[in-house]
């Protein structure tokens, strides 16, 4: 199959006007300007976008799909007042209501042009939607609310459902991953567990870090509003005295801080925790709108990117966001930092995501050899090739996108070009 639009954007080289790529078995076999790849290769089905623009399918760092019924329900609060009513809501949601949700997550995922998501999932309601969906993935059983004298038979439920999980993604594009939910909802033990169980079975990980100040209160010195919140659930996590470091020293402790971990969030992290994370090869998972939505401030970029850290872009859930675009979402960080490129916003969501997730050799660009990972965006107005990169953060958005690919496979068609 022959793709061909007005413009392409390879993100690891220059983009270019009137070209062409060729599909075959999943991967690009080749790519150059239209006329010369047809021509080369006569007899492909040639599906054309006149006014398109082909880009990388997008990679969606961290989200929480289960979430996705509660968009509009929950109003933008501090983020203690947030996280009593997300529960507080939760408890009248059925199984069944769980996985229509879900189901709904995916497919705003694939109008979107997003074709590789990390998702948190607490209650396994969406795990065969998801491999049934065409997406390439990696869905991270959340493992939260286990204090010592509980791990030992919810650890279990764990392993239980970690087997069942990977027995159903065994030779799909989904992989399984585990999602410790924080360093104040486990304990020590409950921590160290999860990361010793991913070591034994090569599992990805990912945790909410130094999301909230009230996080980092309680860590270091036990005391602040996350104190009563304990409490309140009956969670008996944290010492009273805290744990006399930051969370991320914390997590090094546990033994969970290593390159197969990506970090949620990363707001409230200094020099030194910067430094670990850079050391132990861990990478940053941005959700900029959420971190605003819940009022935990703004991540320190400046520092994050000068210590040479990996960071892409997720959404969080629409619990906390208002969709799952990752266009605005590009465009909200584009507003709250400064110093970053049009074309460095976009590599966020594509190639550097790709090289988090260890699948840079794989996808999160257009090159010859790589996965068939693909997204046809409509073109709004005449756009030259120097100024796409500008036009897609400023103007692009879910709502453009023509056509999505995974391993060269149509997961999702808004109609004729």
């Amino acid at each position: 199959m022959i793709i061909s639009s007005k413009l392409l954007v390879p993100v690891t080289s220059p983009p270019s006007a009137d070209s062409a790529l060729v599909i075959r078995d999943e991967k690009i076999v080749a790519v150059g300007h239209r006329e010369e790849i047809v021509k080369k290769y006569p007899g492909e089905e040639i599906r054309d976008y006149p006014q398109g623009v082909i880009l990388p399918g997008l990679i969606n760092l961290h989200t929480h799909l289960e979430y996705t019924a509660l968009q509009g329900l929950l109003e933008p609060a501090p983020f203690l007042d947030w996280l009593d009513n997300l529960i507080m809501r939760s408890k009248k949601f059925s199984a069944k209501d769980w996985g229509e949700s879900y189901k709904n997550g995916i497919e705003e995922l694939k109008r979107c042009g997003v074709t590789t998501v990390v998702d948190v999932a607490r209650r396994g309601a969406g795990l065969d939607d998801l491999v049934a969906s065409g997406l390439r993935g990696i869905s991270c059983i959340e493992f939260v609310a286990v204090d010592d004298a509980h791990l030992s038979g919810v650890g279990e439920e764990l392993k239980h459902t970690l087997d069942t999980a990977l027995m159903k993604t065994q030779g799909t594009k989904v992989q399984i991953g585990l999602a410790p939910h924080s360093v104040y909802t486990l304990s020590q033990n409950a921590l160290s567990f999860v990361a010793k169980l991913s070591r034994e079975k090569d599992l990805f990980l990912t945790i909410h870090l130094a999301e909230s100040r009230a996080e980092s209160e309680l860590i270091i010195h036990g005391r602040g509003p996350l104190v009563d919140f304990l409490s309140r659930y009956k969670l008996d996590t944290v010492p009273p005295e805290g744990c006399g470091m930051s969370s991320t020293a914390y997590l090094r402790e546990c033994g969970i801080l290593d390159n197969r971990l990506v970090a949620s969030h990363g707001v409230w992290v200094d020099d030194e925790d910067l430094k670990l994370l850079r050391d132990r090869g861990v990478g940053i998972a941005l959700c900029v709108r959420s971190n605003h939505f819940l009022k935990n401030g703004r991540a320190p970029l400046e520092q994050i990117k000068s210590q040479g850290i990996h960071f892409g872009i997720g959404t969080d859930s629409l619990a906390s966001n208002s969709s799952l675009d990752l266009f605005e979402e590009l465009r909200f960080f584009k507003s709250r930092y400064q110093g970053f490129s049009d074309e460095e916003l976009l590599k966020m969501a594509t190639i550097t995501s790709a090289k988090i997730l260890g699948m840079g050799e794989m996808i999160g660009s257009i090159e010859k050899g790589k996965k068939a990972d693909l997204v046809v965006m409509q073109l709004k107005r005449t756009v030259d090739p120097s100024h796409v990169y500008q036009y897609l953060i400023d103007e692009g958005g879910g709502e453009d996108v023509l056509l999505s690919l995974v391993d060269g496979k149509v997961i999702f068609e808004r109609g004729e070009a």
